[in-house]
């Protein structure tokens, strides 16, 4: 019996049986030596173990894995497996910080917790902020990612509702390696570069290791690509329809008729003469402005890494034996660009009813629609894309630092100990400039006179001068004379930026003590105990024309607070047969951890795990948990401030119900709304409470004696998640408001006057929302196929169905979405399916991945999220992914090349997403891709 188990920070090894996704048989088998040798710790346990056995199942990604398929980026890889849904990325423009988030089984990025080397991350973004970035984790540091997937509170605490992602670091060794890669997309743009140092010296009592890398990517603009150059729109017919804004280039002013009705007029992409405006998505010539052409579809970026990991023997000591001293440093650094659509000015989005572009204006009296009388109007509703800026432009600048250290013993043989420290921050910097002041903007539409010198200035007359003013012109074409000057937009955004910081810090203190605490006739009885104290702080702060909504796209109101939590816990691994007849091995795993926050209170969450070992082929294993998540600091405290969400209001209708004229529509049906977005109120509370979740597994595993170096696995989940916070979307509340009465409260109008009707914000605070229900399964099928006279292969299939994914909420009918997406968001494909076929013969290497995501029926925006009316079908999606490696004997060096996207397919079309896909499908948005990476070893 072997009782050396000596912890250390740098070899937290959460390992799996030959379950894991990429871990096949032969593995598992080249493992046994280092489990004979050393015991381990064990994905979701804190007790030593030299039996790999776990009741929960995990799926591991080696370092290999990471360098075959082409993916730069862990965040990247990540996404792509079958168990991950859509989350942010740089291929979202609307992802302002440029971050990449992990959602494990669509619960939402914040129910996956995060973990370098089993220690917390900080969340990463703008500050103040949900998840962690995994791009601020560099790949040269990687040696293999684990993801537990069942809950584990009783474990790790908040947050690991939907699992565990650990990142484990490469082992201090003998080394120095360099990898260089370029890459490009077939289109000639998109071009990629990144340099990788890693070296590491080991000596009698320590072992060193740095690292540093460079990675860059270039940007590419939605137009670039034929899928994203317009925002399509479905129709209600089924048709689609080319989408866009109606705040354009061109002005969309309303105006009356003859007959004094209200019109909206447009002098058209033609810059014609003035004419009514076609505003209509589902005719193929409307005047709507195409936002897309100057948006980016890939974030262009630059970041940089350092990192030192150690550990020193210190020795015995008088109160321990085998003292040892780990440390790990990190630090990360990106600058990234997002460009959205030019700003445009449109009072009545931003609020302003008493916005009027003067009759007394010299530019409307010369350029301005006028009345039959020739007389200019004074125009109460007009709007224009202000495309002189080139775009809404945010700087970003993010750092990373965490610093880990700790110590840890043995009593004698059978415990051992540790006390550790764990600190990380990330801070960002937001730079937000193409915006506009709207004081400005309102004395620029004023009166204006001419001065002594023949200037124009704002004001009737020189008595109502107003200094520093320059007027407005919005009627004028773009690229000629009469386009919006320099010193027009000087004055409405010149000295009005958006600036914004902000942080997400986190600290940790545990102490812990692990070991063997009986022998039992069928084995060892492990028990962990410990203590531990985490304090967590965030801020996201604006400046003060944002604050005040004096600018027409600010960065909103500043959110700050934190929290604090001490947690105890305790875990008991407990032998109940071995070799005994139906039971090679009976194991039962049971754990429990109390967590007292000083914002809501306390919550004791456990767990009980199975693992029946039936003979040498099958293998039986389960879970019943308590999880929970803690209301983080954004969901509690952020700022209440106004926003957009896209959608249409379905109260626009020429008879509206008694629902909608409750609200402030008018009987008579003379509003209308063809901005395409929904002004809302969104904020934190306070007074949120804790998720729960109840969380059921049952897996089986088969390792066929017919079919040697194979193994098979099936996981069944069960997942019910209560009390969820989060949001009900403006677009829903207006749908069940008409509908059903529901919600009625949340939607504010202009009551009265020429603007009666109007949406002046829908109320989606953050709240206890009614829950998820998630029900699916896991399988894996993974074979060594051997040597042949060609080569040997080696395959891997892995397949994720969902069952059910229901969304709870008040008042409102449950609905499953599985196989659906809805409002633009929850892509929840029924299939996924990840495929892999390695080969090696002599001195070459090849991987062939393919990647299968499920067709999904989706309702438009429009719909509010019911299945009443049309659905469209988002097609199922296959892409493929291939590289060869040949293995040079000159310093130890590889040279591969790669493809992703063989096939250069596009996403299948969904709507409300300005790339009309789902970002669940953004490894397809730059097309094929080619790459070539040079790593030499010495």
């Amino acid at each position: 019996m072997t009782k050396n188990f000596r912890l250390s920070a740098l070899s937290i090894a959460f390992t799996t049986l030959a379950t894991s996704l990429p871990v096949t048989y032969a593995q598992a088998q080249e493992q046994q030596a280092s489990e004979d040798a050393e015991k381990i710790l064990v994905t979701g346990s804190r007790i030593p173990r030299a039996n790999l056995s776990k009741p929960g199942a995990v799926t591991m990604i080696s370092r290999q894995d990471l360098e075959n398929t082409g993916y730069s980026n862990v965040g990247d890889l990540l996404q792509s497996l079958t168990v991950s849904a859509s989350a942010p990325n740089p291929s979202d423009n609307g992802n302002t910080s440029g971050v990449t988030n992990f959602d494990l089984r669509g619960l939402g990025s914040q129910r996956t917790l995060v973990l370098l080397n089993g220690r917390r991350l900080p969340n990463g973004g703008n500050g103040a902020d949900a998840a962690v970035d995994l791009s601020a984790i560099p790949t040269a540091i990687i040696d293999r990612v684990e993801i537990l997937l069942d809950g584990a509170s009783s474990v790790y605490g908040s947050d690991a509702i939907a699992g565990v992602v650990n990142i484990i670091t490469r082992q201090a060794d003998d080394l120095f390696e360099v990898t260089a890669e370029v890459g490009q997309s077939h289109e000639g743009d998109a071009d990629t570069l990144s340099l990788e140092l890693v070296t590491g010296i080991v000596g009698d009592k320590g072992r060193f290791m740095v690292s540093a890398s460079y990675d860059e990517k270039q940007e590419v603009y939605a137009g670039a690509r034929d899928f994203s150059r317009y925002d399509w729109t479905l129709n209600a017919d089924g048709s689609l329809g080319q989408g866009g804004s109606s705040a354009m280039p061109w002005s969309n002013l309303k105006v009356k008729d003859a007959d004094g009705n209200d019109i909206y007029v447009t002098r058209g992409p033609e810059f014609g003469e003035w004419r009514p405006s076609v505003l209509d998505k589902s005719l193929p010539n409307n005047d709507l402005y195409n936002y897309q052409e100057p948006t980016l579809l890939q974030t262009p970026f630059e970041r940089y890494s350092m990192s030192a990991f150690g550990e020193y023997d210190l020795g015995d000591t008088a109160f321990s034996d085998a003292v040892t001293f780990n440390f790990e440093a990190l630090y990360s650094h990106r600058k990234s660009t997002t460009n959205g659509a030019p700003q445009p000015l449109v009072p009545v989005w931003g609020g302003y009813l008493d916005f009027t572009y003067s009759p007394d204006n010299y530019y409307n009296k010369m350029y301005g629609p006028k009345d039959e009388n020739g007389n200019p109007f004074a125009i109460n509703d007009w709007s224009r894309r202000m495309v002189e800026t080139n775009g809404r432009i945010n700087s970003v600048e993010n750092s990373q630092y965490r610093i880990a250290m700790a110590l840890s013993g043995e009593f004698n043989a059978f415990w051992n100990w540790e006390l550790a420290y764990n600190y990380g921050r990330n801070d960002n910097k937001r730079l937000k400039t193409g915006i506009f002041n709207w004081p400005a903007a309102k004395n620029a539409v004023g009166p204006t006179h001419f001065d002594d010198q023949g200037v124009l200035r704002c004001g009737a007359t020189a008595a109502d001068l107003i200094e520093g003013c320059v007027p407005l012109n919005i009627f004028g074409q773009p690229g000629t004379d009469s386009e919006i000057t320099p010193e027009m937009l000087d004055y409405l955004s010149g000295d009005w930026p958006g600036i914004q910081h902000g942080f997400n810090e986190v600290k940790v203190m545990s102490a812990n003590i692990a070991g063997i605490a009986y022998e039992l006739p069928a084995g060892e009885l492990g028990l962990s105990f410990g203590l531990e104290r985490q304090e967590i702080e965030a801020l996201n702060q604006t400046d003060a024309v944002s604050i005040n909504i004096l600018v027409t796209d600010g960065l909103g109101r500043p959110t700050g607070g934190g929290y604090t939590v001490n947690e105890a816990y305790l875990e008991a691994v407990v032998p109940l047969l071995a070799d005994a007849p139906l039971a090679e091995s009976l194991e039962l795993n049971l754990a429990t951890r109390y967590s007292d926050y000083d914002t809501f209170g306390s919550t004791t969450n456990s767990k009980v795990g199975l693992f029946w070992s039936l003979n040498d082929q099958f293998s039986i294993r389960g879970t019943w948990s308590e999880a929970f998540r803690a209301p983080n600091v954004v969901e509690l405290f952020k700022g209440q401030l106004p926003a957009f969400e896209n959608g249409d209001d379905p109260c626009a209708i020429a008879n509206p119900n008694q629902n909608c004229i409750s609200t402030g529509v008018p009987a008579d049906g003379s509003y209308t709304e063809t901005i395409g977005q929904i002004r809302t109120n969104v904020g934190g509370n306070p007074d949120l409470q804790p998720e729960t979740a109840k969380i059921k597994t049952l897996g089986i595993i088969y390792q066929p004696s017919w079919l040697d170096r194979a193994s098979m696995t099936f996981d069944f989940y069960d997942i019910q998640l209560d009390n969820a916070v989060g949001t009900i979307s403006a677009v829903t509340k207006l749908r069940e408001c008409m509908d059903n009465g529901l919600y009625c409260d949340s939607v504010h109008r202009v009551e009265s006057g020429e603007f009666a009707g109007v949406i002046t914000g829908v109320d989606v605070y953050s709240e206890n929302l009614g829950g998820i229900n998630r029900r699916g399964m896991d399988a894996e099928f993974a074979y060594d196929i051997g040597s042949t006279a060609i080569g040997d292969f080696k395959t891997q299939l892995n397949w994720s169905y969902v069952d059910l994914h229901e969304i709870i909420e008040p008042g409102v009918p449950t609905r499953d979405k599985a196989g659906q997406r809805m409002n633009g968001q929850h892509a929840i494909p029924e299939h996924r399916i990840n495929g892999t076929l390695n080969w090696v013969m002599d001195d070459i290497s090849a991987t062939w991945n393919i990647y299968y995501t499920d067709s999904m029926l989706e309702v438009p925006q429009s719909q509010g999220g019911t299945l009443d009316g049309f659905t469209h079908k988002i097609g199922s999606s296959v892409m493929h992914n291939a590289q060869v490696t040949y293995h040079l004997d000159t310093y130890n060096s590889q040279l591969s090349f790669g493809i992703t996207n063989i096939f250069d397919e596009e996403p299948p079309f969904a709507t409300g997403n300005g790339n009309n896909a789902d970002p669940i499908h953004s490894s397809f948005f730059m097309g094929r891709e080619y790459y070539l990476r040079l790593k030499v070893s010495l």
